[in-house]
């Protein structure tokens, strides 16, 4: 009772003192500029392995394109944005080439990004990093190694160098999105341990972000 009555002198002062009530962030919600691209239908809810509310303790990286369908234009975003629909897959967050971040799933929710694996410092983690993380995809093409799997190297050498690796927009952008993201979920850990690419969780092989990424680029992450 003591303790009730002192929250509520508290927030009695505060409204005296500036005529409002504190502002409260909220650790769910982004205050960046984003642009709104839904893919909401495609999450579900947050939750361990006893079913109780989960923690988010990591953000994980991807790449994504429309490359194999658009090899001349494969950053389209609304093209993107239909092939995670129509496979039934989601993310939190896209990062097109001109730095324009796009918000699709709420944070609150979890987005079906990461699919099955495993990471070796988080055994509870198994087929289940979905309902700990934040999805950011970034609209980009990894190296000839990278996209063995999707083209072919004729294929991959037609393209537009352009096309291929990452914008300095993009970076600075993904900067600005993991640093909000860090300051307001506590339990992701400034290291990578905890801001992981896809390729370090998958267990179908897949390479993104790959080679081509640079995580020097992302700051105040430790190795």
């Amino acid at each position: 009772m003591k303790r009730l009555i002192g929250v509520a002198l508290i927030a009695a002062v505060l409204i005296t003192a500036t005529g409002c009530t504190a502002s409260i962030p909220d650790k769910f919600q982004t205050t960046l500029p984003v642009q709104s691209l839904p893919l909401d239908e495609m999450s579900g809810e947050r939750l361990d392995q006893n079913g109780e509310n989960a923690e988010i303790t990591h953000i994980v990286i991807h790449f994504a394109s429309d490359v194999i369908a658009n090899p001349e234009n494969p950053h389209d975003i609304e093209a993107v944005r239909d092939i995670f629909a129509s496979n039934e897959v989601s993310t939190h967050y896209f990062i097109d080439r001109d730095g324009v971040i796009y918000h699709s799933v709420p944070e609150q929710r979890a987005a079906w990004h990461a699919g099955r694996g495993s990471l070796s410092d988080f055994p509870d983690y198994e087929n289940r990093l979905n309902h700990h993380s934040i999805g950011i995809e970034l609209l980009a093409i990894g190296s000839k190694a990278d996209m063995a799997g999707f083209l072919s190297e004729d294929e991959y050498d037609a393209l537009s160098p352009d096309l291929i690796g990452f914008t300095l927009e993009q970076y600075s952008s993904l900067n600005a999105l993991v640093s909000d993201i860090l300051n307001r979920h506590k339990a992701i850990n400034p290291n990578r341990r905890h801001v992981i690419g896809h390729s370090e969780y998958s267990a179908i092989g897949r390479s993104d972000p790959g080679e081509l990424f640079d995580w020097g680029r992302i700051d105040g992450i430790e190795g």
